[in-house]
């Protein structure tokens, strides 16, 4: 389908990759600022309390059938 916006045609080919380019750059400019994030918790479910992980893991994946 092509639009023409007074009697000149719209490009509008490669729009998503643009804007996805764009966003993209914007959140790479920030990476260093960011803050770490600590999984420590996770690893000490893993180690400690896998009982409390199943659980966990088992309500998520029924919520999400």
């Amino acid at each position: 389908m092509k639009i023409y916006t007074d009697k000149e045609l719209l490009d509008f080919e490669n729009v998503h990759t643009t804007v996805f380019e764009l966003k993209f750059y914007e959140v790479a400019k920030n990476l260093p600022k960011m803050t770490k994030i600590d999984f420590r918790s996770i690893q000490n479910l893993k180690t400690q309390n896998k009982d409390l992980l199943d659980l966990a893991f088992t309500a998520e994946l029924n919520e999400n059938r």
